[in-house]
């Protein structure tokens, strides 16, 4: 997977969720519409990768001192993409 493509299925579903409370209004301009909800999914799915791969480096820096290290490229592909976002909880 990459950078682009890991959690792509959690940006879309993100951005279903911000499409809905409507905060992107914009988007529903015809001359930008498919252009910016390119864009802006790649960079969503961008971002969720950049915070696994935070989240990891986290994690290895602190769990190498008790667990066999593994690399930290194999940590994030065993992440599974999100495909649904949890309920809010309450």
């Amino acid at each position: 997977m990459s950078r682009d493509t890991q959690f792509a299925r959690f940006a879309k579903a993100l951005w279903n969720e911000l499409s809905e409370a409507g905060y992107l209004s914009l988007v529903h301009q015809p001359d930008f519409a498919v252009y910016f909800e390119d864009d802006a999914l790649k960079m969503i799915a961008q971002r969720a990768y950049d915070l696994v791969e935070h989240a990891c480096e986290a994690v290895e820096d602190k769990e190498t001192e008790y667990t066999a290290r593994i690399t930290l490229e194999c940590m994030i592909d065993s992440v599974p993409d999100m495909p649904e976002l949890p309920k809010e909880q309450q």
